[in-house]
């Protein structure tokens, strides 16, 4: 409107003065928009940049109250779990207590209560047999060796002796003396665990003790003797090849897995060593289509006590390798602390697989592990070559079972009978299986043993 006024004086102007002074009047006029525009846009700039400084202090605010607040969640789940360690290590330690104990308290007197033990008239009969007996030790008696004790035969062939030797168990700085203490203590363990499974009224698959004492510097216990030796002997029988019959197998699977399951949930007994050779077979006569087959677990020698409670209180009762190599579970392999009683799930899993569907040590004598197709040991050892099968049977089985597990649909097939269905090693297939085998199968043998089906369920579903 100014400008518009200036326009309409200059037309009007009469002399060249007024003129002029409308020409810097307008010019004052311009200076003072632009001067205008100016502090306009400064104010806002300055505002722009306010609110950008405001901006960038409530993000930096922001980011440290998250990084707060994760600090305080990572500092919350560290406090947990080193409670979770302590608690661990502590469980571990009374461990360690109650084996020293055990060791150090074992007195080789015949009359010492935590040892001597008859069971019934019988076995003070056998007691006082084998204390008579001068030849009771001798070589031509002698039945075989395990890791603590060596057993014999009774004289009248009814029994068998699982004997100890003493001689060096005084000798406190020296190695003989350590390996005869561990060796004592697992035998007391073993009678101890046995008159606790027999004061719970026993089970017809798992071996009962007759009797409990010392004699000619060794400590013993007797047992029944079983005439059909164990079942990794029986499988190597020139009539089998290393492969049972499909009746027989199953039939012992199922006996060896109510076993596990009494074990378990009535003992509250945790085996730690289930192997083929822990497997000993009593002979009977055969009934109907029944084998002549009873089968009975043996050798509770590395058992312990499991507290009944749930799995997550029970996870961390036993730390290190324990049993043997090729039968021991994943977290057992790896040296963590873990749960014995679904180590002991997959070790039957093992020596399932092994009876149903083993490899034969004729064509494959590379393999130590003869009948076990494959073995978490195996992934433990792959540097010397001769586990090379183990290894990538192991690997393609746990890759089976990761493929599985990500599936929102369960597969067509078990993993572990794709598995068998794919490898060229095996002589006996999937289709020729119980299909209730291979689902056990494939819910033992899981990585993470809280995923793993307890014994029980496993004598449910081959019962089914």
């Amino acid at each position: 409107g100014d400008v518009h006024c200036i326009e309409q004086e200059v037309i009007t102007a009469s002399s060249f003065q007024e003129a002029h002074e409308l020409v810097l009047t307008t010019r004052h006029l311009a200076a003072a928009c632009q001067l205008q525009c100016l502090r306009r846009g400064l104010v806002a700039r300055r505002k722009v940049a306010a609110l950008r400084a405001q901006t960038r202090a409530a993000c930096r605010l922001q980011c440290c109250g998250r990084g707060l607040v994760a600090r305080c969640k990572v500092a919350a789940l560290r406090v947990q779990a080193n409670k979770k360690r302590i608690l661990q290590a502590k469980r571990i330690v009374q461990a360690n207590k109650k084996r020293i104990a055990e060791e150090t308290a074992f007195n080789v007197d015949t009359q010492n209560s935590d040892f001597a033990y008859c069971s019934s008239p019988e076995g003070s009969a056998l007691r006082d047999a084998a204390i008579a007996d001068p030849c009771s030790f001798d070589q031509d008696r002698r039945l075989g060796e395990g890791g603590f004790g060596i057993v014999y035969q009774t004289g009248d062939g009814k029994a068998a002796l699982k004997a100890v030797s003493l001689r060096n168990f005084n000798k406190e700085f020296d190695d003989s003396g350590e390996e005869s203490r561990k060796a004592a203590a697992a035998l007391v363990r073993e009678a101890r665990h046995f008159r606790k499974a027999s004061a719970k009224g026993g089970h017809p698959n798992l071996l009962r003790i007759l009797a409990a004492f010392t004699m000619g510097g060794r400590a013993c216990i007797a047992l029944p003797l079983a005439a059909g030796g164990d079942l990794h002997r029986y499988m190597s029988l020139p009539k089998h090849s290393g492969r049972l019959p499909l009746t027989e197998a199953f039939s012992i699977t199922q006996q060896i897995a109510a076993a596990i399951a009494w074990l378990h949930d009535v003992c509250n007994i945790a085996h730690r060593d289930i192997k083929l050779e822990n497997v000993l077979l009593l002979l009977r006569e055969p009934v109907g289509d029944e084998p002549g087959l009873h089968a009975v677990l043996a050798d509770l020698g590395l058992a312990v006590d499991t507290p009944p409670s749930s799995l997550e209180e029970r996870e961390g009762m036993c730390a290190g390798p324990c049993g043997t190599e090729t039968t021991m579970a994943p977290e057992v392999i790896n040296g963590d602390p873990y749960d014995p009683t679904p180590a002991d799930v997959w070790s039957f899993a093992i020596i399932m697989l092994a009876m149903f569907s083993p490899r034969t040590p004729d064509e494959y004598t590379c393999d130590e592990h003869r009948y076990y197709a494959w073995s978490s040991a195996a992934d433990a050892e792959p540097e010397d070559g001769a586990h090379v099968y183990e290894v990538r049977a192991y690997g393609s089985y746990v890759t089976l079972r990761n493929d599985a597990a990500a599936k929102a649909t369960t597969p067509g097939t078990t993993a572990i009978a794709k598995l068998l269905q794919e490898s060229d090693e095996h002589d006996r297939k999937p289709q020729e299986l119980p299909a209730a085998v291979l689902e056990a199968l494939d819910r033992m043998l899981c990585i993470d043993p809280r995923s793993r089906i307890s014994a029980a369920d496993v004598a449910s579903l081959l019962k089914g």
